[in-house]
């Protein structure tokens, strides 16, 4: 993919849009000439002031007010002086804009679907490499920041006169590193782009199975418990190898998606209803990358943890919060922590709290309930719960305020995180793990199952996004 510009835009308001950065590339640029409907590149503040224009909510553009396509956003058409420039890749980020114009050979006036422009989606690459690049130096960057040098040698390796080569920060690092690059032992072998350089260290393999899970739960008869269950497969091989061969269990109604480089075997076991992945890695990248992702079918995702929660009151509060373990889960957390907000309500003035175990703690806002529970639930009852009484300030506060959740309408929201296990059933095998050629290494294999958005919502409020429970009657209609 060739870019014609790489460009870093602030837009503090629309009459103060500056242009922080601006890389052109005059080879790519010539090339362009040549097609058809030709519009030259902007000036730095031209170009500012066309993305201020573009992005301001006071006017209504034409591409917002078009109901009869989809909105092709990460994808914007700029308007100059000289005509439009289309498309503009951008990625906003610590209120900056991060911008690529690639070079795209499209009839003038046509709109192509961005699924089908490859160019899009590696400007996005390129973007985002920038951002990772820039790192925690993007708040405080200006026009003359010294970090900019960074991104100027990073796509100096990454895109010699415009052509895109490499998106991954870290292998270009490695090239910097190795400026001599081995030449291919013939000229039939091919260098991939994502490993052009020789390792050089210790041999070092991690593997890393994660999965999240998410969770929507109220204990009402009208409401069915929606859990989704993800995972991925994370690999960095720190070693040289042509060819790495992992062995994976996974349930055989999960469909893969493989990344870039990676290939799949399936063998499937019919009696226990599991399979084998045999997965090949040719040659696998010196980062980390996330090989394989999954998803657990919604039929088969259980939550491991089921809450009730009940409140009532305005300016005081009666709740009552109890979670159980799930059968079939060990009882084992790194952490279990439940933030209980309370929005609309103005700051907690006083409380009454008691846990059946951990500790509960007001949060700095003074808005939220943080109850600790532990690492583990008791043993006996494998329950836990909390009452308690809370008491708002009479003065109102706006700034706890949400659309959504007003009235009785709250949720508390459940945050852990397991290790050494999986929710889906899959497994590494650690002795099937084939290097070619051989080498010793060592192998750090690692299993981690994490909440994110695990709600539970009040009985006696509305539950949006809910998903309605199935009765008989809907059954037979």
């Amino acid at each position: 993919m060739s870019m014609r510009a790489l460009c870093i835009i602030s837009i503090p308001h629309k009459d103060a849009a500056t242009t922080v950065y601006y890389r052109r590339f005059p080879t790519c640029e010539k090339r362009a000439q040549r097609l058809a409907g030709y519009v030259p590149l902007p000036p730095h503040k031209a170009l500012a002031a066309a993305l201020a224009s573009c992005l301001d909510d006071t006017n209504l553009q034409s591409w917002r007010e078009r109901v009869d396509r989809p909105l092709q956003l990460p994808a914007l058409e700029l308007s100059t002086s000289q005509g439009a420039l289309w498309p503009f890749v951008f990625v906003e980020k610590e209120g900056l804009y991060f911008g690529c114009l690639p070079l795209v050979s499209v009839p003038p006036g046509e709109r192509p679907e961005l699924l089908s422009l490859p160019e899009v989606t590696t400007a996005l690459m390129a973007v985002e490499a920038v951002i990772e690049v820039l790192g925690n130096s993007i708040p405080n960057l200006t026009a003359n920041s010294a970090q900019l040098l960074k991104v100027e040698e990073f796509l100096s390796v990454a895109a010699p006169f415009g052509l895109l080569q490499f998106t991954q920060p870290s292998v270009v690092q490695d090239i910097l590193k190795d400026r001599e690059m081995p030449a291919p032992v013939d000229t039939a072998t091919k260098v991939p782009a994502w490993r052009p350089v020789p390792f050089h260290g210790k041999p070092v393999l991690r593997l890393q199975l994660r999965e999240v899970v998410h969770s929507t739960q109220c204990e009402r008869p009208d409401v069915s418990i929606f859990t989704q269950v993800s995972g991925n497969l994370r690999v960095h091989a720190e070693l040289e190898c042509r060819e790495l061969t992992l062995t994976m269990k996974a349930n055989d109604t999960l469909k893969p998606t493989l990344a870039v480089g990676v290939r799949i075997t399936t063998h499937q076991a019919t009696e226990s209803g599991s399979s084998t992945w045999s997965i090949h890695m040719t040659p696998p990248p010196t980062h980390p990358v996330e090989a394989v992702r999954y998803s657990l079918p919604q039929s088969l995702a259980v939550p491991p943890i089921l809450g009730l929660y009940s409140m009532r009151g305005d300016k005081h509060v009666d709740f009552l919060l109890q979670l159980k373990l799930q059968a079939g889960i060990k009882n084992a957390f790194q952490s279990l922590d439940v933030r209980i907000p309370f929005f609309n309500r103005g700051c907690i003035r006083k409380s009454s709290l008691t846990p059946s175990c951990g500790s509960v703690s007001l949060t700095k806002d003074k808005f939220s309930l943080l109850w600790a529970v532990g690492q583990k639930f008791p043993a006996s009852s494998q329950e836990v719960s909390l009452t308690g009484t809370v008491h708002f300030e009479e003065r109102p506060s706006d700034t706890n305020e949400s659309a959504l959740c007003t009235g009785l309408t709250s949720y508390v929201q459940v945050d852990f995180r397991m290790t050494q296990r999986t929710l889906s059933g899959c497994s590494l095998d650690s002795k099937s793990i084939l290097v070619t050629p051989p080498v010793k290494f060592k192998l750090s294999l690692d299993y981690e199952v994490r909440s994110l958005e695990y709600r539970i919502w009040n009985k006696f409020g509305e539950v949006p996004f809910a998903t309605p429970a199935m009765t008989a009657d809907s059954v037979e209609n």
